[in-house]
């Protein structure tokens, strides 16, 4: 039985949504926990509110070092911990406030489970509700065993991750050639090892949007390192050694013009999708017309697909 965790965030220039992440925590339903938060070298004032945090509750620890980035400060917080069960939250996201007890509780009802994640609402930096992040198809063993015989990834808000401490340690936890696509990279891999991951068929976090997000401000890196991290998954299932980025985008160089136009039409069309999405979502229906129908032109697959599997659920 599960009967205290030890929750991890790597925080870097959060200054304005820090806060609203520790209260988030501090509030759970569930409180035996400690946390464990690492400063990555913040030039805002995010140290100097989570020093203030410290001081009033014994559960927290700090940590502040020179900038490592988000893969190195959760590997070493992970090594710390003093807890066989290590929970993740992104620094700018909000826990709803009885994630930790559902679980812990989904947890010790499937006591061979190594790890879990949940689905997420999608806020914005005014914490309005602009969508929701869902995972179908993982909420047993069986739907994980369908997947996985149909060669689906597994994938999961990492925000949302409850994971086995000695698990994520033998896996080499979050690897930083991959970021900003490591989450991706690390549940591949744990499947791989044999081991399951599992969606709550709840909404237990809240993950932010906001210019300043990884997500936002980083997208074609994004995209990139997205298909990656896909084909060096490719790789291992085949036997083959994993290639560098370097050389994975020299190869995409050299392909040849229209491998390169669907690439981008495919690449503008997610993301013109995802913001229709939000603009429905928000009830600003001009503006979804407005993005779906250019989605539409450029891939009429990826918008009529989409469609299809929101009619199925």
């Amino acid at each position: 039985m599960i009967e205290a965790v030890s929750i991890l965030i790597p925080v870097y220039n959060c200054e304005e949504f820090i806060a609203e992440t520790i209260e988030s925590i501090l509030c759970q339903s569930f409180s035996n926990f400690e946390l464990l938060i690492a400063d990555d070298g913040s030039i805002d004032k995010s140290l100097e509110i989570i020093k203030n945090y410290a001081k009033e509750d014994a559960r927290i620890t700090f940590f502040s070092e020179a900038n490592k980035g988000k893969c190195a400060v959760l590997n070493n917080l992970a090594t710390v911990a003093k807890h066989d069960w290590c929970v993740f939250i992104d620094h700018d996201d909000v826990m709803i406030p009885d994630r930790l007890e559902k679980q812990i509780k989904f947890h010790n009802e499937n006591p061979k489970l190594m790890a879990s994640s949940s689905h997420c609402y999608f806020i914005d930096s005014k914490n309005n509700v602009i969508g929701k992040q869902v995972y179908f198809g993982l909420s047993n063993e069986e739907e994980f065993q369908k997947k996985q015989l149909n060669k689906e990834f597994i994938t999961c808000a990492f925000t949302a991750l409850m994971v086995n401490k000695s698990c994520f340690i033998e896996l080499g936890g979050l690897r930083k050639n991959f970021w900003p696509s490591d989450d991706l990279d690390f549940t591949t891999r744990l499947v791989e090892k044999g081991y399951k991951l599992l969606i709550i068929n709840d909404y237990l976090m809240k993950y932010r949007i906001h210019p300043n997000g990884t997500t936002s401000s980083k997208v074609i890196e994004c995209a990139h390192k997205l298909r990656y991290t896909s084909y060096c998954c490719e790789l291992r299932k085949n036997g083959s050694p994993e290639i560098t980025f370097d050389v994975f985008m020299e190869d995409f160089k050299n392909k040849k013009s229209l491998y390169k136009i669907k690439f981008w039409a495919n690449f503008y069309a997610s993301n013109l999708k995802r913001i229709a999405g939000f603009s429905y979502y928000r009830k600003k229906y001009l503006s979804f017309v407005f993005y779906i129908l250019f989605a539409f032109l450029l891939r009429p697959s990826l918008v009529i697909n989409s469609f299809r599997y929101q009619s199925k659920k």
